[in-house]
């Protein structure tokens, strides 16, 4: 969820519309409002698929079809803690080639390149084309995944619309 829209309408009419909504999203919505307007924190989404590292592959794929209706972008699943933090990724390639009882800790690269949420668009941005990522995961001090930031989301942020 990008609150992008309430970030600019007048506060009274922002709180409004938060009001509006259920406690938990609400507060997502003000926790990402809370961050930079330059920043990975003020870009990312919150809606990215994770799993536990004994998930197995099977299992990843009904995970997958449920999540479908929820999150709109889905390019990399997310291997993570019970504390949430950050273990691994796969792609959807790295899936399809897994036999269904592997586990998720078996198919995960565990190098996963990532940014806190302090972190400049443009830092996001080179890191995105260096690698030719579709996102990148945003994470805490403790490694704990916060969201992503997908390569049209920074694009966005850095080409000006008019172009």
């Amino acid at each position: 969820m990008q609150p992008t829209l309430l970030g600019i309408m007048p506060e009274s009419k922002a709180t409004e519309v938060l009001e509006m909504m259920n406690e938990e999203e609400a507060e997502e919505v003000r926790e990402l409002m809370s961050y930079s307007k330059s920043s990975a924190g003020s870009l990312m989404t919150t809606d990215y698929v994770a799993v536990p590292p004994g998930c197995k592959v099977s299992i990843i794929f009904s995970i997958l079809r449920r999540s479908g209706q929820e999150v709109d972008m889905i390019y990399y699943i997310y291997v993570q803690s019970n504390s949430g933090q950050l273990l691994g990724v796969m792609s959807l390639r790295d899936l399809l080639l897994a036999e269904p009882d592997d586990t998720a800790c078996a198919v995960m690269k565990k190098e996963v390149l990532s940014v806190l949420p302090s972190s400049t668009i443009e830092e996001v941005t080179n890191l995105l084309s260096k690698y030719d990522f579709l996102c990148v995961p945003v994470v805490d001090d403790e490694g704990r995944i916060l969201g992503i930031v997908t390569f049209d989301d920074a694009l966005d942020k850095i080409i000006p619309e008019d172009l």
